[in-house]
């Protein structure tokens, strides 16, 4: 009731009710990581994200009380918390509770069984967030051949597929998948799901350059989701910063950098870390910033997303656009040129808004 009804009143009060029953009836330990369990994922579906974190945690901690360290419900613990930091911003620490969910997955269940596709589905958003969208949709292919057979896993993870080509700028690649996605119903009946195919639609279409209808599309699908979500709720303003790519393109800028603010202050509240990805939407709303005529503005929000977009990449004579991120830089890695023009001719916008030659 309180995560998937999205009813999180609701479900808080029927977990303190089993925690309740539980205490009375002498306690069990596995229960009680049951228990915190829910009230994660109620605290994450009500945009509580500290609070989910606090639980998953306590959860992991239960369940490897009650089973082991190798346990199947320790895996998911192991994601969830791995998902929650993702949205954070804390890519590496992300990346080792994913990498942990994995291995004891494999070693469990074999690394062809279906229950692999969630771990490369979340493998998969963690590489979006770094940017690095080629990996994303080598992340999401493992997701889609592993849940083949198990048909409501497998339809999301189409649907996850065309999110990522999306993402990766091939959307003439994602139209059968985005197609399928628009009929499923198993895409359209799951709230947090129709959600996602209403933000990535829009994305979508923007870069298949059918830009009217992305931005009727969104100003109608950012309208129904603060109606029935609340204005603040995350999953509200990642819709709201993919109208925001949408009012970019029309040069929409005022526009473009409300609903780019409203996603970062989000941002703000998860206690976020900027990510390349984010960076992307600073560097969006310090543009129409400058096209605004209000350099002194941009300026802070450039200067925060060339820190998050300062990431190289592994070496590829054959690519000089997508980075493959790394932690760091080893000796053979060069800077993503393309990103790098893109900084280049920000920076001189900067400075020519600024009539500052020293700068």
């Amino acid at each position: 009731v309180g995560w998937r009804l999205n009813r999180p009143d609701e479900g808080r009060t029927w977990a303190a009710l089993a925690s309740g029953v539980l205490e009375r009836a002498g306690g069990d330990v596995e229960t009680e990581a049951r228990i915190e369990e829910g009230v994660g994922d109620v605290e994450w579906q009500a945009g509580n994200r500290a609070e989910a974190l606090a639980a998953y945690r306590r959860s992991l901690a239960l369940y490897r009380q009650s089973g082991g360290d190798d346990t199947l419900d320790v895996a998911r613990m192991h994601s969830s918390i791995g998902w929650v930091l993702t949205e954070q911003g804390e890519l590496d620490l992300a990346r080792q509770e994913l990498d942990t969910s994995r291995v004891i997955r494999e070693q469990q269940l074999g690394s062809e069984h279906p229950a692999l596709a969630d771990t490369w589905n979340e493998l998969a958003t963690l590489a979006v967030e770094r940017r690095d969208y080629e990996e994303a949709v080598r992340c999401e292919q493992q997701s889609v051949r592993v849940s083949e057979g198990l048909a409501r896993r497998h339809e999301l993870a189409l649907f996850g597929l065309a999110e990522m080509q999306v993402f990766a700028g091939r959307p003439a690649d994602a139209t059968g998948f985005m197609e399928r996605a628009a009929s499923s119903p198993i895409v359209q009946t799951m709230p947090s799901t129709l959600i996602e195919f209403g933000r990535v639609h829009i994305v979508y279409l923007v870069r298949l350059g059918r830009v009217k209808e992305a931005l009727a599309e969104g100003r109608a699908t950012l309208a129904a989701h603060e109606a029935r979500l609340g204005r603040d709720q995350p999953e509200v303003t990642t819709t709201a910063d993919a109208l925001a790519e949408a009012t970019s393109a029309a040069g929409l800028w005022q526009e473009t950098v409300e609903l780019t603010d409203r996603y970062l202050a989000m941002k703000a509240t998860l206690n976020h870390v900027d990510s390349p990805r984010t960076g992307e939407s600073l560097l969006r709303a310090a543009q129409a910033l400058l096209n605004l005529k209000r350099p002194a503005e941009a300026l802070p929000r450039a200067e925060r997303a060339l820190a998050a977009l300062s990431v190289v990449g592994v070496f590829d004579p054959a690519d000089d656009r997508v980075a493959q991120l790394v932690p760091s830089a080893p000796a053979t890695t060069v800077e993503d040129v393309g990103l790098q023009q893109r900084e280049e001719r920000f920076h001189r916008g900067v400075v020519a808004g600024r009539r500052d030659a020293a700068h």
